[in-house]
């Protein structure tokens, strides 16, 4: 089996020596202003955690299955939107953009959709009442307390945060 030295495999690779690199860093470097770092495009917040999460979830359903979700991934693939939404969307008007997700990416009609996503619209309905929902059962992942999934099949299972608060926290997840 062959292998490549690591530095003859760099002067395969890269369009210059490691010494040109060298020189253009230091380059760049003077030219940039003393102190002066790149700083974030836009702040990190839950929010903008769960706001990227859903967009990710929208971008995989339409370059995945151009549409309408297909039976088994429904229940899954909602369960997890609903839940990035209701970090985003105040309690009063989360039931009507999860029925609006709902109708959109599965078909269901409201009655489905709340019986659903029942689980989801409860939890945001008494963090928004300032009822803390503390688990019984709870496992650490990377020190933040979890309880066992809501929702869960055979090698699918999706953790949700022990005491979470929704729309309008500052509290971040891992």
């Amino acid at each position: 089996m062959w292998r490549w030295n690591f530095e003859d495999l760099v002067r395969e690779v890269l369009p210059f020596e490691r010494a040109e690199l060298d020189v253009l860093r230091a380059r760049r470097a003077e030219r940039a202003p003393v102190g002066s770092r790149l700083a974030p495009a836009r702040r990190l917040t839950a929010a903008t955690y769960w706001e990227t999460v859903l967009a990710d979830l929208q971008k995989l359903r339409t370059l995945r299955w151009f549409g309408d979700l297909p039976a088994g991934h429904r229940d899954t693939w909602l369960f997890l939107a609903c839940n990035a939404m209701a970090w985003l969307v105040p309690p009063f008007a989360l039931q009507r953009e999860v029925r609006a997700l709902a109708v959109e990416a599965a078909g269901w009609d409201s009655r489905e959709a709340d019986s659903r996503m029942a689980s989801i619209l409860k939890r945001a309905e008494k963090a928004a009442k300032g009822v803390r929902q503390e688990c019984e059962d709870k496992v650490l992942i990377r020190g933040t307390k979890f309880e066992p999934p809501l929702w869960s099949t055979g090698s699918t299972s999706v953790p949700v945060k022990c005491e979470t608060p929704f729309y309008g926290s500052s509290s971040t997840m891992i």
